[in-house]
């Protein structure tokens, strides 16, 4: 069913934290804690919207040791459309990651997480559009669950590249598809190139439901973005748009874009 992969996936990850966050995926950070806002626009077959439509998110992510890592995430969304609108907070996501390798070259780290169900609004399943990768922050009355290994590498010539694998669940509703247990897997490899402070990324994204009995067509989207960042140690701004190369979504979401903020504390 093309229409409950539609609100129910994507992959968006990052060019490397070695040098700076990158757009989406959770990736490893470096040695210091860090603060990260993020607002996304999404825009729908040309529906106007007001100016500030979107969702926001600040994204805190604290380290333990040169071992642990803690993540905290909490968004927001507000939509206003002619003659319609809704708000409301996204599902809090809480995550503990596991540093397995964390060379100057190269990091890489398990993550486990939950999902609170703090999300019960229309606004939260519009902003999943934007973000698919991450549906269960976005989904109705849901506790989710996830775990993902991450992958980050710098190389001497300025070449940057991460991956991830994870597998979420859903638990609790039958809002999407009829059940009330979801399985997915998402994927994906990011490209990018560092000059100096500043750096660009391109990135294939996708996610799998692995719960529906549909073929990998139906069930899969697939989505290409790009974008830029700078990084001084201290501040990360980053930029970034997004497509689909699935004519069912491209049908009805134009475009994504994103931009973000990152602070070392």
């Amino acid at each position: 069913m093309k229409q409950s992969a539609i609100i129910f996936l994507i992959f968006l990850f990052n060019a490397t934290f070695l040098l700076g966050q990158g757009f989406e995926l959770q990736m490893v950070p470096d040695s210091i804690s860090n603060l990260d806002f993020n607002y996304r626009r999404i825009q729908i077959n040309n529906i106007g919207q007001s100016t500030f439509s979107g969702t926001y998110e600040l994204k805190y992510q604290h380290v333990f040791n040169s071992k642990i890592n803690a993540i905290v995430d909490v968004g927001y969304n507000s939509y206003s459309f002619i003659g319609d609108s809704d708000s409301g907070l996204n599902n809090i996501y809480l995550g503990i990651q596991k540093k397995l390798a964390t060379t100057t070259a190269r990091k890489s780290a398990l993550e486990l997480g939950v999902y609170l169900p703090t999300s019960d609004n229309i606004s939260a399943i519009i902003s999943a559009a934007a973000n698919y990768y991450d549906l269960p922050k976005y989904t109705n009355n849901d506790l989710g669950i996830k775990i993902a290994y991450l992958s980050s590498s710098k190389y001497n010539n300025g070449f940057l590249l991460s991956y991830s694998l994870g597998t979420a669940m859903l638990l609790g509703s039958d809002d999407l598809s009829g059940d009330e247990f979801e399985l997915m897997t998402n994927y994906g490899i990011s490209f990018g190139y560092q000059m100096s402070e500043f750096y660009v990324n391109s990135e294939l994204l996708g996610i799998l439901i692995l719960t529906e009995d549909d073929s990998f067509n139906d069930n899969s989207v697939h989505s290409y973005s790009f974008g830029v960042g700078y990084n001084n140690g201290k501040i990360n701004p980053r930029l970034f748009y997004k497509d689909y190369f699935d004519r069912d979504v491209t049908n009805i979401i134009d475009w994504v874009l994103g931009v973000s903020f990152g602070l070392n504390l």
